[in-house]
């Protein structure tokens, strides 16, 4: 079962002013098949983590061990920014096709894996348009089919719906959801957004202000499949309004406001 865990994880950065510290003894544990949700405040290294994870950045103290593998070797990952990282140059079916083609995968196989997919999400239609040819909406479900198409165990997910409008986020959280149910991958999800969280999110792991570190690890009491209407129920309120009581804080100190 792939996992990975993190281990006292620290990472700084130099800057004019001298060094910063984003993380400090970050520790946790995931392992397949789950959704992982963290949240925190801004600025508190939750992207960095992720980062982290995926093998762009190194830890300065610390370590993440992966498993399966040898030595906690990495892992494949994929990736899905909020910016959606799509290459305006490509057309979509080669857009969701270009994790296999870094693989070696032959032109056509590669072309009928990603037509499939784009057939799953209804954008088979879109297949030869370019990227600026669709909605931002539209552009990140191709983000999602590439991440998806290309089977790497590990999906991280950095805010992928926070540029999107209300409705076509719930429509996407909802989609995603039903994607993820069919192989479940051990996915990272990173949100500012503390219903999304919980919505998506097996576990919540609250950070707090920089240096970020794990506050608290919060089991999201929700079966699965999901549904959106599910933050609605009484448990889920109480959580929601546990991991703001965390935030709220450091959100106050933030925008200078007194508690």
């Amino acid at each position: 079962m792939t996992g990975f865990v993190c281990e006292s994880v620290g990472f700084r950065y130099p800057t004019a002013d001298g060094w910063i510290t984003a993380l400090s003894e970050v520790s946790l544990e995931a392992r397949g098949h789950e959704i992982v949700s963290v949240v925190g405040p801004s600025g508190c290294g939750k992207t960095t983590l992720l980062k982290l994870v995926a093998g762009l950045l190194q830890p300065t103290s610390g370590s993440i061990r992966f498993t399966p593998g040898e030595n906690g070797d990495r892992p494949r990952n994929a990736l899905v920014f909020q910016d959606h990282g799509v290459f305006p140059w490509l057309k979509v079916v080669d857009n969701v096709a270009f994790g296999l083609e870094m693989q070696g995968v032959g032109p056509a196989e590669r072309r009928a894996r990603a037509m499939e997919f784009l057939q799953r999400i209804g954008l088979a239609d879109f297949a030869d348009r370019h990227p600026h040819e669709l909605s931002v909406g539209m552009r990140q479900r191709v983000g999602i089919a590439r991440a998806y198409v290309s089977q790497h165990p590990i999906l991280l997910l950095d805010e992928p719906f926070g540029a999107l409008d209300a409705q076509t986020r719930l429509l996407l959280q909802e989609e995603l959801l039903g994607i993820w149910q069919e192989d479940q991958k051990l996915a990272l999800f990173v949100t500012h957004d503390i219903e999304e969280a919980i919505l998506l999110g097996d576990r919540v792991l609250v950070m707090s202000g920089r240096p970020g570190t794990v506050v608290e690890e919060i089991p999201v009491p929700l079966p699965r499949p999901r549904a959106l209407a599910a933050p609605d129920r009484p448990e889920i309120t109480e959580v929601k309004w546990h991991i703001w009581r965390h935030l709220e804080k450091e959100a106050r100190r933030q925008l200078s406001i007194p508690g």
